[in-house]
């Protein structure tokens, strides 16, 4: 990929925790409860998750455009290297 089309996301080094990832991954399918914790916090912080108050004045997270691109960059990696341990054709 040329440099200048790289997108914020990729190009920061985010060092997310699996627990953050699946958070991530939770938010991708539908908006969550707002309930602080850490994980949900770190994904705030880094702009993947943002908080949003419903008609109803139930606060929820939602992912971010900038979350929705780290899953495509992860699924991307996952779909060409396989998952760590998975024997992928051309890869040891």
């Amino acid at each position: 990929m040329n440099r200048k089309h790289r997108t914020d996301a990729q190009r920061k080094r985010l060092g997310l925790s699996a627990h953050e990832v699946g958070a991530l991954m939770l938010l991708d399918h539908a908006p969550v409860e707002s309930r602080m914790n850490l994980d949900f916090r770190a994904l705030l912080d880094a702009g993947l998750a943002e908080s949003v108050v419903r008609d109803s004045g139930i606060s929820r997270f939602a992912i971010t455009r900038n979350g929705k691109e780290v899953l495509l960059l992860l699924r991307s990696i996952v779909t060409e290297r396989g998952m760590p341990g998975q024997h992928v054709s051309g890869y040891v």
